[in-house]
């Protein structure tokens, strides 16, 4: 079996294992650490039944025992060494099948993966099954003649459902599912690792706005090794293409001229295979951005967004400005905030509901403890006008607030029928809704008129921002999944 990294063939093999029954199953897999030890992997797998060798003939003795360091160092004899293991596993399969596992074979070391692949392309009739998992490598061609099975990513279905197990209970959006499955490329361990950064909440649905993919060390370690072997020059570059969110084209080019990096910064990384520049400098793998972002210090991470806000001003793209620099910067921090505010303001406009939830989560999160400003969006009356922002009370903001309906003591609770007047603010539920909806305006779009409020919605006539606050702060998780930090203002029937 051949794949990526994270493409699912360890698991595969525990498959195989878990489906041998009563067969005798041997497992070992390469280390990279013994990848330059000549016969070191053999020596691991012939370890499990070392008595076997005496059914050996002479001459293949011989060369087994030298090769193991059992006897003096004999002519090197690959041919009788191969016929050697043959016979000792055809041995051991008399009484029972024998399963031979051989997990990241591209870390053998060359000799014993020229023996295991001699025996392999030579059972016929043998009780024996042999399965090697090795990443993909062109040049490793000491493995050809036998059969290959290619490990694909995941589609769409699956991985979605993958990502929604791995996370558990946590009510994320099947549309920001979709996303983040998208961007993974299906690849099952970072799909599984993404998931569980989202039940422990270390991490919020990041693909809002194009964040690198939270994955965990075990995928991220192969590719910092060959990002530590670029020049620092390179991995400077490799840092603000990751810590970029695909904001206006050249955004990333003028942040590496305010960088001062040269224009051939990026061939060692493509000489790596770690990015591709036609057409433009993308990873070869999300996990590959994940990595150059996620081993880089917090430091050098702020620095980055730092030179990606300017460039993304320089070129007029308010909402890249507003959180790039909302990334390099440590709260609390009121004039970015309110930057952060008027890019959402900019993210309703254009009917990005989830995005406008993401920045007013994080402009909450810069201003000074204990205060929560009015971040809701201009109200807009019927036809799409903009109005006067509805006054919002301000209230301490706590990390687990959550929205809540509005009282059944409220004084303005009002008879059914249609009314401009405010709408009390909608449960998590609902926002996902209307997250999926886009935004509601009165007068127009799929929703106006009318509604049932069977799902606990209701409105108020003349309510008063001392009687029923316009809005309530939202924690980043809360805004992560969907909820919005404004409150949505359509007809609606008050008959809770």
């Amino acid at each position: 079996m051949t794949g990526g990294p994270g493409a699912g063939k360890s698991t595969l093999l525990d498959y195989v294992a878990s489906s041998a029954g009563e067969a005798e199953t041997i497992r070992i897999e390469g280390l990279e650490p013994e990848a330059e030890i000549g016969l070191a992997g053999l020596h691991r797998l012939l370890l499990f039944h070392p008595e076997r060798r005496s059914v050996l003939p002479p001459a293949q003795r011989r060369a087994l025992d030298a090769s193991l360091g059992l006897a003096d160092r004999a002519e090197a004899a690959p041919f009788l060494l191969g016929l050697a293991v043959l016979t000792v596993l055809n041995d051991l399969s008399r009484s029972r099948l024998l399963v031979c596992l051989v997990d990241d074979a591209h870390w053998l070391d060359y000799e014993s993966a020229q023996v295991l692949a001699f025996m392999a392309r030579r059972l016929q009739n043998e009780r024996i099954l042999m399965v090697f998992a090795a990443r993909d490598r062109p040049e490793a061609i000491v493995f050809s003649g036998i059969p290959e099975l290619a490990v694909r990513a995941l589609g769409p279905d699956d991985a979605v459902e993958v990502l929604l197990s791995a996370a558990g209970e946590i009510p994320l959006d099947r549309q920001v599912a979709r996303d983040i499955a998208a961007r993974a490329e299906g690849n099952p361990l970072a799909l599984i690792e993404v998931g569980r950064e989202l039940a422990a909440r270390r991490a919020p649905p990041s693909a809002l706005l194009d964040e690198p993919l939270p994955v965990g060390y075990r995928l991220r370690r192969y590719y910092e090794a060959q990002i530590r072997r670029v020049p620092e020059e390179t991995r400077q570059l490799l840092l603000l293409a990751a810590a970029d969110m695909g904001s206006a084209p050249g955004t990333l080019w003028r942040a590496t001229e305010l960088a001062g990096l040269g224009p051939d910064a990026a061939g060692p990384a493509e000489r790596s295979r770690l990015i591709d520049l036609s057409p433009d400098l993308r990873f070869r793998h999300p996990v590959i951005r994940a990595a150059a972002y996620g081993s880089a210090s917090e430091q050098a991470r702020r620095q980055a967004h730092g030179v990606l806000a300017a460039a993304a001003r320089a070129l007029d793209d308010q909402q890249a400005a507003a959180w790039h620099l909302a990334a390099a910067t440590l709260p609390p921090a009121e004039d970015v905030a309110a930057e952060l505010e008027a890019a959402a303001a900019v993210a309703h406009d254009r009917g990005s509901l989830l995005n406008e939830s993401v920045f007013l989560a994080r402009a909450a999160e810069l201003k000074p403890s204990g205060v929560a400003g009015d971040t809701a969006p201009p109200a807009r009356g019927r036809g799409g006008a903009v109005g006067r922002r509805a006054p919002a009370r301000r209230i301490p903001h706590r990390p687990h607030t959550t929205v809540r309906a509005c009282p059944r003591t409220c004084p303005s609770r009002a008879p059914a029928g249609p009314s401009p007047a405010c709408d009390g603010p909608i449960g998590r539920r609902g926002a996902r809704r209307a997250a999926r909806r886009g935004p509601v305006v009165p007068g127009r779009g799929p929703r106006a008129g009318p509604r049932h409020t069977a799902r606990g919605r209701h409105s108020h006539d003349g309510c008063q921002p001392d009687d029923c606050p316009g809005q309530l702060p939202l924690s980043s998780a809360d805004a992560s999944s969907g909820a919005s930090a404004m409150v949505q203002r359509a007809p609606a029937r008050s008959t809770c």
